[in-house]
């Protein structure tokens, strides 16, 4: 996650329930801290970097093939994130 969205700014506490409930496989909370994360990684990073050329060129083939993933994401979590996404991929 830091990696890819290295300006991102997440809860830590967020962070160790849902390591917890991970290791726990306590799915539920998975799902909500899932959710509660992503979309605080999706509002707070300023760009997407792709470190791993392979992930990377392979991902653009996905998007290339299935354009409607970015409507899917910009409903999901907004199309400020679709951009900076979009401008990762270049």
């Amino acid at each position: 996650m830091k990696d890819m969205y290295s300006d991102s700014i997440v809860s830590e506490d967020d962070l160790k329930i849902y390591k917890k409930s991970l290791h726990e496989n306590d799915k539920d909370t998975m799902y909500e801290l899932g959710c509660r994360l992503g979309d605080s990684i999706a509002n707070s990073c300023k760009r997407v970097e792709f470190h791993n050329l392979e992930v990377k060129g392979a991902f653009k083939k996905i998007v290339e093939k299935f354009p409607r993933i970015f409507d899917v994401l910009s409903d999901a979590v907004g199309e400020n994130y679709v951009k900076r996404l979009q401008e990762g991929l270049k």
